[in-house]
């Protein structure tokens, strides 16, 4: 099993933190894969206007550092909050909450389309790109209004960039933790060349009111196991796209606790070692930027682990 990690240069600017010198602890690590985002409003904050400076740099980085990458396009990108339509768009469209985006919401298609084109045609050069990711979590209902993507509209999606780009293969990644429960895994099958599992194994559940307790995957083991083996006869791909190596506290986006019940320094190789019964070919680690920020603030716990696995390993 390879081992890699997302890299949200969105959350970087938030948590503070510099971005050469997050790039720079990528080779501290000696990383090989990372999961890099298109965050749409940054890139047309101006209708019509593009500007990819900063994820160009941070292509051209791993381009010169032997880095390969999965790159995340289209309107939901990694990291709170979820959806990344530019403000100009959604002033336009006005999704309800709960909305379900389909292929009747032909203008958010079209634009999102273009933006996908830009993009693919922008990227496509690089041969650091190994993977497009197409969306993050589509069919999964998630973000501050809970929308979620028909498979149809990802379906145009995916269309258009094998048109743009044959040569790559394309990944739809899916929340892990109900995955027997949405039974979306089959979607992803008939979509995707690479079905990516997100998976969390200590994340908050409400218990009562005022009460929450820690839970993972609803399926045990052995269930996990037989859809991810059912996806792999089908001839796909299986990546777990993101597992939970950072703090997730209740009502917290980024937790202040010294020790956080969700997510402490002993659980980087308990969480690994569960990754690999698993047997997916990569698993990328969701935490890299928390490590740092952490770092950053005297505590090298959760950098020394990471450290440890990776220089040694």
């Amino acid at each position: 099993m390879e081992i890699g990690v997302t890299f949200s240069h969105k959350h970087i600017k938030d948590l503070g933190l510099d971005l050469q010198k997050s790039l720079q602890g990528l080779k501290s690590l000696k990383i090989k894969w990372v999961r890099l985002c298109c965050y749409w409003d940054e890139i047309e904050a101006v209708e019509g206007t593009f500007n990819y400076s900063t994820i160009n740099t941070i292509v051209n980085f791993c381009e010169l550092n032997k880095i390969s990458i999965i790159l995340s396009i289209g309107m939901k990108s990694p990291r709170y909050p979820e959806y990344y339509i530019p403000n100009w768009l959604n002033n336009r469209i006005k999704l309800k909450r709960n909305s379900l985006i389909t292929v009747k919401d032909d203008y958010l298609l079209n634009k999102t389309k273009y933006f996908i084109k830009k993009t693919i045609i922008k990227f496509k050069k690089y041969k650091s790109i190994k993977i497009w990711q197409v969306e993050n979590e589509p069919l999964d209902p998630s973000g501050e209004n809970w929308f979620s993507i028909d498979k149809d509209f990802l379906k145009e999606e995916i269309s258009l960039i094998k048109g743009l780009d044959p040569t790559r293969e394309i990944m739809v990644n899916l929340w892990g933790n109900l995955l027997s429960a949405r039974k979306n895994y089959k979607q992803a099958i008939k979509l995707a060349d690479i079905v990516g599992i997100d998976l969390y194994l200590r994340c908050p559940v409400v218990f009562l009111k005022f009460f929450f307790k820690f839970m993972g995957p609803l399926d045990n083991d052995l269930k996990l196991n037989f859809i991810l083996n059912k996806i792999r006869k089908s001839g796909k791909k299986v990546f777990i796209a993101e597992l939970q190596m950072e703090p997730w506290e209740p009502n917290e986006i980024i937790t202040q606790k010294n020790n956080p019940r969700s997510f402490l320094p002993k659980h980087f190789v308990e969480n690994i070692k569960y990754a690999k019964s698993l047997n997916p070919e990569i698993t990328f680690l969701w935490g890299y930027e928390y490590w740092l920020w952490r770092k950053a603030r005297g505590d090298k716990r959760y950098w020394d682990e990471a450290l440890n696995y990776f220089t040694k390993k």
